[in-house]
């Protein structure tokens, strides 16, 4: 479920169930819901974990993954409204009536420093004045970020076994505080 014409789009190509709609809106209950990289675009998130809350079965579970780390110039252009630091994502989460099954950082070293020197070289690059909503629905698909020569590098190293090397680092990294994202899996209460 999105409110992105263009994420349905895509999700239809690959063959997934998806359609249109505003999830604030949704009376269905489920077993599980995943929001991977959602909750930052939303303008109320704890509204909107509230609402998860609603939507799950007792005993549900919650699957967030949310950009962790400074706000800088790629946040503006995915239409970004936060970041969240570990230790927010999580107290965020239980106030909701969630209890935190597992929590671990994800994308230290290598994407994190990524993203550091795309937003460097990118530093000077006009971002277009939209509304974050119209940012959201394009953000992975226009983003002045995605097309960038370091994505275009990322991107390449990603359908190659290098990338898997060196994602490997990272798991000396998930109970750290530092990371591109925050994974937390949890269960209603």
């Amino acid at each position: 479920l999105d409110f992105s014409e263009q994420a349905i789009k895509k999700c239809k190509e690959k063959k997934l169930k998806a359609r249109v709609g505003d999830f604030l809106k949704n009376k269905k209950k489920y077993n599980s819901i995943l929001c991977l990289d959602v909750i930052e675009h939303v303008k109320e998130d704890s509204k909107f974990i509230q609402h998860i809350h609603k939507c799950l079965e007792k005993n549900g579970k919650l699957f967030v993954l949310v950009p962790s780390g400074k706000m800088m110039n790629d946040d503006e252009g995915y239409g970004h409204y936060r970041r969240y630091s570990k230790e927010d994502i999580i107290k965020k989460i239980k106030k909701e009536n969630f209890k935190i099954k597992h929590v671990e950082m994800f994308g230290y070293p290598f994407l994190y420093y990524l993203r550091i020197i795309m937003n460097y070289l990118t530093s000077g690059k006009k971002i277009e004045k939209e509304e974050k909503e119209e940012k959201t629905k394009k953000s992975s698909y226009e983003s002045l970020f995605d097309q960038s020569f370091l994505s275009k590098i990322a991107n390449f190293l990603n359908t190659s076994k290098i990338v898997l090397r060196i994602l490997l680092l990272q798991d000396f990294f998930v109970n750290q505080n530092r990371g591109l994202a925050v994974i937390v899996i949890a269960r209603k209460i």
